[in-house]
């Protein structure tokens, strides 16, 4: 996610302005954050074929089940593929009032 200064921060569902996902860190060299914005992604743990994957309350996760706390915010990020990869597309879907 980007913040309000521009800086890459980890996506926190909680809220719009925490919620603006871009895509996945793939790397960090340093100072230099690479961030992924679509395509997939390999070397995952724990997903189930088929499942969609959102934005996490807890900065940085994801989840199958979408948020649905009052002022949460539905982010899908991708797909999981297989047990350990997902395709990456991200779509806003709405914000809880």
């Amino acid at each position: 996610a980007i913040n309000a200064s521009g800086q890459a921060i980890q996506a926190d569902a909680d809220a719009e302005a925490t919620c603006r996902v871009l895509g996945i860190c793939t790397n960090v060299d340093g100072s230099d954050i690479y961030v992924q914005q679509v395509g997939n992604i390999t070397g995952l743990s724990g997903l189930t074929a088929g499942q969609r994957l959102f934005a996490s309350t807890t900065a940085g996760g994801l989840t199958s089940t979408a948020p649905s706390g009052t002022g949460d915010v539905v982010f899908q990020v991708g797909y999981a593929t297989s047990t350990s990869a997902m395709v990456l597309a991200p779509m806003f879907i709405m914000e809880i009032g």
